[in-house]
């Protein structure tokens, strides 16, 4: 119960729209993409250049070739300097999940605290075992099955 209160203080005594966590990655990248060459070719598309690889942003209905940002919900690096390029705020494009709102109604609900097992209701039940040792009829086997791609005497 102190671990969920806890929680609940620490995310209400956090500044910002995402959690802290999630901020502090995409104030790390905001560094690293200084050095990206970003073009905007036009329509809210975005070239971006890191060193020998290109890859391009398409703000507008959000695609990448990178697709990190697809799977985990945090702009990449290469979307953060195609944002920054266009002079918006990259803690706007991140997935709703990380949002600091979806954060505290997901701790919302209340678990009710149960007693010690000495105010349990005691019921007269036989103990609860293992299930009986069934042994397969014939003789164990010396050696496992082998897949079918392994070489059948190695």
């Amino acid at each position: 119960m102190s671990r969920f209160k806890e929680r609940r203080r620490w995310i209400a005594n956090c500044n910002g729209v995402v959690c802290p966590k999630i901020e502090k990655t995409i104030e790390n990248l905001k560094v690293d993409v200084r050095t990206y060459d970003v073009e905007y070719v036009g329509n809210y598309i975005y070239e971006v250049r890191v060193g020998v690889r290109t890859f391009v942003r398409h703000l507008g209905n959000q695609t990448y070739t990178c697709r990190k940002w697809d799977l985990t919900g945090v702009p990449c690096s290469h979307a953060i300097a195609a944002i920054m390029k266009d002079n918006r705020d990259p803690t706007s494009f991140v997935h709703p999940f990380y949002h600091k709102e979806t954060f505290i109604l997901s701790d919302e609900s209340i678990i009710n605290p149960i007693p010690d097992d000495s105010q349990w209701v005691h019921v007269e039940l036989d103990a609860i075992t293992a299930p009986p040792l069934r042994r397969p009829p014939g003789r164990p086997k010396k050696a496992r099955r082998k897949a079918s791609d392994e070489p059948k005497n190695a």
